[in-house]
């Protein structure tokens, strides 16, 4: 099991490093992750993560400080050495402007 906290403030810039963040670049973001691990039985496994996220400060295509969040759900099944059945569920959702459709 894992629980991560990060806050990165908005002036942070380093130009040879990698950080555990949501965008490429560390810097302007603050979070919270969460992961598991188990094995509820011989030969399965569930794993997940939950990753809530926030941006205080304005990014590329968004006109205000945006946040998002990450998760994923996964159950493995292995009858044998060779061969491994996985069942997996991940979605993300993230701040995005919304463009006028209507043009006068």
């Amino acid at each position: 099991m894992v629980v991560l906290y990060r806050r990165l403030h908005k002036a942070y810039q380093s130009l040879f490093s990698n950080a555990f963040t949501e965008k490429t670049e560390p810097g302007n973001e603050s979070g919270l992750y969460w992961g598991i691990t188990f094995r509820p039985r011989t030969r399965w496994q569930v794993d997940g993560y939950l990753d809530l996220y926030k941006f205080h400060w304005l990014q590329y295509q968004i006109d205000k400080p945006g946040m998002g969040i990450d998760y994923l759900f996964q159950i493995t099944y292995s009858p044998s050495r060779a061969a491994n059945l996985v069942l997996r569920y991940r979605d993300e959702a993230k701040s995005a402007n919304i463009r006028n459709c209507w043009y006068p």
